[in-house]
């Protein structure tokens, strides 16, 4: 996963990073943030059993231009310690349920289903947005486009 973000992160500036046609929107620095975010809630503390501290709507609020690779060196802690929680993970533990974000009596097994589920919809998210914020841009009447769709970000 991350090696794919890295390729598209490397064909885009810091400001394309966090540019946005309009207030409303997100951009692909804010759903970064907000892909780290799930995957602490979900693996690291939900199955993990970590403390985590989660703030999930200054997830979207950011609007202080983390650089690309900042928000990389981000996603890259948050996945190497959530390979080390599933890691660890014992036949016994994936058949324990746990809460999570409201969620009663989900197994692991099911956690894993869901929050997959969840981060493959963001992370299509996240490359679909590539692909189209050209083309929003110049309807919402934003002054720049940014650059075309990474090829990693196309495959």
């Amino acid at each position: 996963m991350c090696r794919r973000f890295e390729r598209c992160l490397a064909e885009v500036s810091d400001e394309d990073v966090w540019w946005r046609p309009n207030e409303v929107s997100n951009s692909i620095g804010n759903l970064l943030l907000h892909l780290c975010g799930n995957l602490r809630q979900w693996v690291i503390g939900g199955i993990g059993g970590r403390e985590f501290e989660r703030h999930r709507q200054e997830e979207f609020d950011e609007r202080q231009h983390i650089s690309a690779s900042e928000l990389l060196a981000r996603l890259k802690s948050v996945v190497s310690e959530s390979d080390e929680v599933i890691g660890n993970l014992t036949a016994e533990a994936l058949q324990r349920r746990k809460q999570i974000q409201g969620h009663d009596q989900l197994s692991t097994i099911s956690t894993f289903s869901l929050t997959g589920a969840l981060e493959t919809l963001r992370v299509g998210g996240l490359l679909m947005a590539r692909q189209v914020e050209a083309v929003v841009g110049r309807m919402a009447g934003a002054k720049r486009t940014p650059p075309t769709t990474c090829s990693s970000c196309a495959s």
